[in-house]
């Protein structure tokens, strides 16, 4: 009987620590073009106290809920590379009052001169963002390497996007992404997949993480109420068609560190109750 109990003990001991092995706590983000009704202090308002690591914050979106505050021109002050400091420090108070982070910019151009590297560079050591999302032509790739290498550019990355075919994006095919990737010359160059896009463009999206394996560090996390629905309507994770338990186990099985990205694209007026779903689903999944 001792032996049978203490047999027991150990498989329900290997069988806790193999689970421990197995939990792995993801990186969670919010893109904010998810509320792109609201100015980026409502965003910040709205997922206050939310169990996310981050912010993927859009280009243009602007900053104040006050509409009354705007530049010398009397336009809206939008977050760019060319917010004034003031601004930059109100900002900055909002995220460490939140206790969040600006993880990643897009989706954006890149810089192709020194003195717009220097400054893209500078942004984005202000706020500590890593990936820089982009859709930008494969010249612009080489110019960002170039500049990087000569700057010395070790914490920021741009991060390859792709939207549906049709948009005008060349990057819609995961194996186009692959196949540009693969020449090894690009220390600073990734994807930025959406799951969604490839929906979009009737591709599986077992299949485009499988192509890009090794070459994702950020991630357009998504699902849809079907599968190949031009129309990219969004649901909450795990109630739509792309099987976002089988996605997250091919991550898993790939040892995919990089960041998941929630991008809502349905109910713009009102839905924070199902990102908060989204956010559920990824940590406890």
């Amino acid at each position: 009987m001792k032996k049978l109990l203490l047999t027991g003990a150990i498989i329900l001991s290997l069988l806790t620590f193999t689970a421990t092995l197995q939990a792995k706590p993801r990186k969670v983000a919010v893109q904010t073009y998810t509320f792109n009704r609201f100015s980026l202090e409502e965003t910040i308002e709205k997922l206050k106290g939310l169990k996310i690591d981050g912010l993927e914050v859009y280009p243009g979106q602007r900053l104040y809920k006050d509409k009354g505050k705007v530049d010398a021109k009397g336009k809206p002050i939008t977050f760019n590379e060319r917010m004034a400091k003031e601004d930059i420090d109100v900002l900055k108070g909002w995220l460490k009052d939140a206790n969040f982070k600006i993880v990643s910019i897009g989706c954006t151009g890149t810089p192709d001169n020194e003195n717009d590297f220097k400054k893209t560079m500078d942004f984005c050591k202000e706020f500590g963002i890593q990936r820089i999302v982009t859709e930008a032509p494969v010249r612009a790739w080489d110019r960002f390497e170039e500049l990087s290498e000569k700057f010395g550019n070790t914490e920021v990355d741009l991060c390859i996007h792709n939207h549906e075919k049709g948009s005008g994006n060349q990057y819609w095919h995961p194996e186009v992404v692959k196949i540009l990737l693969n020449d090894g010359k690009y220390k600073h160059v990734f994807s930025g997949a959406d799951v969604g896009h490839w929906s979009r463009c009737k591709l599986d999206p077992i299949s485009g993480l499988k192509a890009l394996k090794g070459k994702m560090k950020t991630i357009h996390f998504k699902d849809q109420k079907e599968f190949g629905n031009p129309q990219n309507l969004c649901v909450p994770f795990g109630t739509g068609e792309l099987d976002c338990v089988k996605m997250l186990k091919e991550l898993d099985k790939q040892k995919y560190d990089g960041w998941f990205v929630i991008e809502y694209e349905a109910d713009w007026n009102d839905n924070l109750e199902k990102v908060k779903q989204c956010i559920d689903f990824l940590r406890k999944n």
